[in-house]
């Protein structure tokens, strides 16, 4: 799709990366595997989110603020723009960060470990049309039950026909459902990838408790080594932390649709919640598996400084993410709506 632009446009959007990421930006970037196509990707999807339906919304006659109290017209509509120029934007970065590297995690790994010490025989990923039909059952429900609430919010937006009593949505809406489809089926996609990283890191804990049961301390000795665990582990752990920053980006989406609509129920609250769970802990169990069969290791040699096996960066990222989460998941909590449920549970 990027290749059929234009050449002056092509150039055109280069020199606005160029711009927006200079040099000071590469190193991060490249450890993340954030490569110019990824970058690109982050203004075609502000291209589709915000600029397409903004000029539609304009042509629409929807697109300035009014006096009408029923009605929220596009520029009105302040958290959505936040989402469609920030936050949906960077999820989906890091959406596709996380399956282009998911689906390379084993060879990753085996170029990464220079002295072959983790097992890296070649494992079939065959394709999984159950999974597919999983994906796309779940990307259908999640659009329809998305719509329902979207017709029943306190305000016709945007790209809703106007109030009566039978509010649909314009041609624009159609565009828009059709949008947040797609999120839904990429988002879903990632959630079953997952997989994929549970199983790697169970075939890689295994390794290491076999090593723990076959082997004698002088051939146990190398695991000493915490810089190659380290870097032998870099690919995985940077799948974590991509994770959880696609976690904090989704809970941040949720956290603005909430504030902008707030008679929407508790299923965003919810999802939040889980959402935060999901990227504090349930995520970070490949690691934790791993880290506890090397600390195992590490015991049966008298080696008992437990340190973290991330690269310095790596961790200190992911405890920088792990805070905003709980930080978001302790404000949601607190909230009036918990509070009502809880109220109406025990009422």
């Amino acid at each position: 799709m990027f290749d059929r632009l234009p050449n002056a446009a092509r150039r055109l959007l280069g020199a606005a990366i160029r711009g927006a990421f200079p040099a000071v930006f590469e190193f991060p970037l490249r450890s993340f595997g954030f490569n110019k196509k990824l970058i690109q990707a982050y203004f075609y999807s502000v291209l589709i989110l915000l600029i397409v339906q903004g000029v539609w919304a304009l042509t629409d006659g929807t697109f300035w603020p009014d006096k009408n109290p029923l009605t929220k017209q596009f520029l009105e509509d302040t958290e959505n723009l936040l989402n469609y120029a920030i936050v949906v934007p960077v999820y989906l970065v890091f959406v596709f960060a996380f399956l282009g590297r998911i689906y390379t995690l084993d060879e990753d790994l085996k170029r990464s470990d220079e002295t072959n010490m983790f097992d890296h025989r070649p494992q079939r990923d065959k394709p999984n049309v159950l999974s597919a039909v999983i994906i796309l059952l779940i990307s259908l429900f999640g659009t329809v039950g998305y719509v329902h609430d979207v017709m029943h919010y306190s305000s016709t937006y945007w790209f809703m026909s106007m109030p009566s009593p039978n509010v649909g949505f314009s041609l624009l809406g159609y565009y828009y459902i059709l949008v947040n489809f797609v999120l839904l089926f990429l988002i879903s996609w990632v959630g079953m990838a997952h997989f994929k990283l549970f199983s790697t890191a169970a075939r890689l804990g295994a390794h290491l408790k076999t090593e723990l049961l076959t082997r004698s301390d002088n051939d146990l000795y190398k695991w000493r080594d915490e810089s190659k665990i380290k870097r032998a582990l870099a690919p995985l752990s940077k799948l974590v932390v991509i994770s959880k920053a696609l976690i904090l980006m989704l809970s941040v989406n949720m956290f603005l649709w909430k504030k902008n609509e707030s008679n929407i129920g508790y299923q965003y609250d919810i999802s939040i919640v889980i959402l935060a769970m999901f990227g504090i802990w349930v995520f970070s169990i490949p690691r934790y598996y791993i880290q506890l069969h090397v600390f195992k290791i590490w015991k049966k040699l008298d080696y008992l400084e437990y340190k973290d096996l991330r690269m310095p960066w790596i961790y200190g990222l992911s405890s920088l993410i792990n805070v905003i989460l709980i930080g978001i998941l302790i404000k949601v909590l607190l909230g009036e709506t918990w509070a009502k449920l809880i109220d109406d549970i025990f009422s």
